[in-house]
């Protein structure tokens, strides 16, 4: 939406939001969903739980009728926050209709623009509009927060199965340590983030946190368009892209019709698929710059990364685990298999999930 902000305002934001919520009845432990494409709306609420004690609990934007009625049943969500509609998605009136079948959803918000009017909403009881919820708010007393409190509520299904719910806490949050981390965060790459991934995927809630943490700029997309990201690279001198690979073969691809200057990007950096070695080898001849890949699951994490020195090994390696993450390939036993052996991937880490959400069958099994 072209909106540019500052710290402060994103602070204050995150208050407001806060306070709007507390005046509802949100209050400790209570799940907070969001549905909504990259706005500033969906970055107040990545943070709103720091100050409410809530979980967040971020839902991609174009999940079907039947997973989103599935989902906020089974979390049991107390508040969504919501487009009006998106690219011709009419996410308000979706979750007007599946309101009355859930009865833990107390209210609706709706995030419209300006010129929207209360009448732009679909009929129903506990629908309100984002500047409605802001108008209520009161002041809410202060959450003093354990390492081990409940933070994040995210429901990842892979590729076929049913969405389940993968619940982590403050300390495993983020998935990797500071000490770690301060090594990867350079400034100087992260004065100015391009940031493709949605506020629903651990990339694009990592993106924005180490952006705004570390006192960069971010830059969100709620729709791609190669032309529009490569002028915006111009425009805004990014430092540092972070994209899965489809996207970077698009911005290749309208690269070599563009005369614009890409020179002041330092890093690349990708997760989600494979990245090919000709794919690696174009992206290292057209920015010059460090191409870095990062492996990660929704039940663990940040596992592991490749070598910053190094950008051939992004092509053909996930890299080593982080500090303090050990993996291995078991059998159906749990027990360790030779080199060159197929099985299933086991890891380690002090940063995995606390479990999977109201299932404690499935994380016994998947815990060990």
């Amino acid at each position: 939406r072209g909106n540019r902000l500052n710290r402060r305002t994103v602070f204050a934001q995150i208050k407001a939001l806060a306070a709007g919520l507390h005046a509802l009845g949100v209050t400790y432990g209570d799940r907070v969903a969001v549905f909504l494409p990259a706005c500033p709306e969906a970055v107040y609420a990545q943070f709103v739980n720091t100050h409410l004690g809530t979980i967040h609990m971020p839902l991609n934007p174009l999940l079907g009728e039947w997973e989103l009625r599935e989902i906020l049943r089974h979390s049991q969500a107390k508040v969504i926050i919501t487009a009006l509609n998106w690219y011709g998605l009419q996410q308000a009136a979706v979750l007007a209709r599946l309101k009355p079948d859930l009865p833990d959803l107390q209210a609706i918000v709706v995030v419209a623009s300006e010129t929207a009017s209360k009448g732009n909403l679909p009929p129903g009881n506990g629908i309100l509009t984002y500047a409605e919820l802001l108008s209520r708010g009161r002041a809410y007393p202060k959450i003093k927060l354990k390492r081990t409190d409940s933070a994040l509520l995210s429901y990842t299904s892979g590729t076929t199965g049913q969405p389940k719910g993968v619940i982590h806490s403050y300390a495993r949050n983020w998935g990797v340590s500071m000490d770690s981390m301060l090594q990867r965060l350079k400034r100087e790459a992260l004065q100015c983030l391009l940031l493709p991934y949605p506020p629903y995927h651990f990339a694009g809630m990592f993106g924005i946190a180490s952006a705004l943490l570390s006192g960069g700029k971010v830059i969100l997309m709620d729709r791609i368009d190669p032309t529009q990201l490569l002028a915006v690279i111009q425009a805004e001198r990014v430092t540092q892209i972070g994209a899965p690979p489809t996207i970077f073969r698009l911005l290749l691809a309208a690269a070599q019709r563009s005369t614009c200057d890409l020179s002041s990007v330092r890093r690349l950096t990708f997760s989600s698929e494979k990245l090919s070695p000709a794919l690696a080898h174009s992206l290292y001849e057209t920015f010059h710059c460090k191409l870095e890949n990062f492996y990660g699951t929704t039940e663990a994490h940040l596992i592991s990364w490749t070598d910053l020195g190094d950008w051939q090994s992004a092509s053909d390696t996930v890299g080593r685990p982080l500090p303090g993450v050990a993996v291995r390939v078991v059998d159906s036993a749990r027990q360790p298999l030779p080199v060159g052996k197929v099985g299933e991937f086991a890891v380690r880490s002090p940063h995995r999930m606390k479990g999977n959400y109201s299932d404690q069958k499935r994380t016994n099994h998947g815990l060990d």
